[in-house]
């Protein structure tokens, strides 16, 4: 998964003049998290196959992907059906989160 975010924040790297990287611990611009239902925003999420992600504005950075959600990273099957592809969700929630 970590690999699918990186080709996701390249993708708005080779289109805008930002750059991106990793930051461990501290302080960053952007978070990422997995998470069900209410989770402690605005936008709790509706479970499988409704709402997949949402994201916030710049200056707040969060990005967030519903858990429930059957996301592929590679095509996959999962549970029986075309996986949601994770990178394609990704760079349009990280679009959001730019501005």
């Amino acid at each position: 998964m970590k690999a699918t975010f990186k080709k996701a924040f390249a993708y708005w790297s080779a289109v805008t003049p930002l750059r991106f990287r990793e930051v461990i611990s501290g302080r960053s611009d952007f978070t990422i998290r997995f998470a069900r239902r209410s989770h402690g925003d605005s936008a709790p999420f509706d479970g499988r196959y409704g709402v997949l992600a949402h994201a916030f504005i710049p200056s707040d950075g969060r990005i967030h992907f519903d858990e429930d959600e059957d996301y592929s990273v590679n095509g996959d099957i999962v549970n029986g059906r075309p996986g949601i592809d994770l990178l394609f969700v990704a760079v349009h929630e990280i679009g959001h989160a730019i501005g």
